[in-house]
């Protein structure tokens, strides 16, 4: 009598039945369609890195270029322009703080992550109150 093979497909793994009806599992392992070497999944996630950090400066150029709209035309109270500015220039921190988590992460690098989020929570409680006042 031959081995009978069942395999489970939710959990990967892959039973056999022995001659002894003794069960064996074995751990199966799919490989991807198109596998990328390390070097070009570092360079996938820099460039896509890369790319946030443009697409939250170039936001943040065009919001601060249009404060003074904003504030005219969209909220009637012309003494928030400079709020408005600063509050742009927020996307663009907010594009380079996570580019860095990212980066941190890619790295496995989880301290320097969590001293990112203390710093961000720091500035933000000082900032704040000093943008209301």
């Amino acid at each position: 009598m031959r081995c009978k093979t069942y395999q489970n497909k939710n959990n990967n793994k892959q039973l056999k039945v022995t001659k002894n009806n003794q069960i064996q599992t074995t751990k199966t392992q799919h490989k991807p369609f198109i596998q990328i070497p390390k070097e070009g999944k570092a360079m996938q996630k820099a460039l896509e890195i890369g790319k946030r950090s443009a697409t939250g400066f170039i936001l943040s150029l065009i919001l601060i270029s249009l404060s003074s709209f904003i504030a005219l035309a969209v909220f009637n109270r012309p003494e928030s322009v400079p709020l408005i500015a600063i509050a742009s220039a927020t996307v663009f921190a907010g594009a380079l703080q996570t580019a860095a988590q990212s980066t941190f992460v890619g790295f496995e690098r989880m301290e320097l992550n969590s001293l990112t989020n203390v710093c961000q929570a720091i500035v933000k409680s000082i900032a704040v109150p000093l943008l209301v006042l």
